[in-house]
């Protein structure tokens, strides 16, 4: 996130980034523009560790899910074909 009038809210950047982490196609990520001496406390830093982990963990999730899915449709064409 970056403060500008028209830059996005931390939700739209959470759904944006969930779903980019979700394909399979997607290689790398870099998170730029962070600044530690902006976020004394460390607030920023722990929204930015918590955003990370729920991307990363949505991009597990879809991984594995598809194997999951696969076997299911070739059990299904599997059986189809058999009643045939």
């Amino acid at each position: 996130m970056f403060p500008a009038a028209a830059a996005l809210r931390l939700d739209e950047v959470r759904t944006a980034l969930v779903e980019f982490a979700k394909h399979k196609n997607l290689l790398g990520l870099d998170v730029a523009q962070y600044n530690p001496d902006k976020d004394p406390d460390g607030s920023g830093a722990g929204r930015l560790v918590d955003l990370l982990v729920e991307a990363l963990s949505a991009r597990l999730e879809a991984l594995t899910a598809p194997a999951a899915d696969t076997a299911a449709g070739s059990a299904e064409v599997s059986s189809s074909e058999t009643s045939a």
